[in-house]
């Protein structure tokens, strides 16, 4: 990933995420030794698989058509 880029969570959109327990089970994915560098778990919504690299200079724009609207 370059310097220009950042994680974006496909399921709803944020930038906040951490490196998932690899023990405990995924229910988007197989949890396995050879996904845990490219495996992260989202902080707002707790989606757990492979994040999207958006350019940070387009990420609002990724983030208004992307990110789902709340009812």
């Amino acid at each position: 990933m370059g310097k220009n880029f950042i994680r974006v969570c496909p399921k709803c959109g944020c930038t906040k995420w951490k490196f998932p327990n690899t023990i405990s089970p995924s229910s988007s994915m197989i949890n396995g030794p050879s996904f845990v560098n490219n495996v992260y778990e989202c902080e707002d919504c707790g989606y757990i698989g492979i994040f999207l690299e958006v350019d940070k200079d387009k990420l609002g724009e990724f983030q208004k058509e992307f990110k789902p609207k709340r009812v």
